[in-house]
């Protein structure tokens, strides 16, 4: 096919058009929304090594609560006996995991797998201070 000069020169213009920054520009949007998880204490109970976890949403959200805590229970073993509860106005988690390195590796997995499950329903941000 041949086009004349003057049609090639009415085509560029329109090729060399800007795309408008909505289709160019993707911005993530994250809730406003934080989920502290922050170590109170350790000690040993039946074999096992019991560790406490305080919860802390920000902006307050009961429900943010309750959803880790369910998210953590399902990542859970029997043996792990986890418990959350209100104590002292603090929201905790206890959990208990084996002695030793074994043990306190499984801690920071269970805490870490379930805080990415969180971010990733609720679109918070989390802080891991385990």
């Amino acid at each position: 096919m041949k086009f004349s000069i003057f049609t090639l020169a009415a085509a560029v213009p329109a090729l060399a058009a800007t795309v408008p920054a909505s289709v160019d520009t993707a911005e993530v949007k994250r809730a406003n929304c934080k989920l502290t998880l922050q170590w109170i204490s350790n000690w040993s109970e039946a074999a096992l090594r019991r560790y406490r976890v305080q919860l802390i949403t920000s902006p307050r959200n009961d429900a943010h609560l309750d959803k880790y805590c369910d998210l953590f229970k399902q990542g859970s073993s029997g043996y792990q006996n986890v418990q959350c509860f209100w104590t002292n106005g603090m929201y905790v988690i206890d959990d208990s995991e084996g002695e030793g390195s074994p043990g306190h590796d499984l801690y920071l997995k269970d805490f870490n797998s379930a805080a990415r499950y969180f971010e990733l329903i609720t679109g918070c941000d989390t802080v891991r201070n385990l």
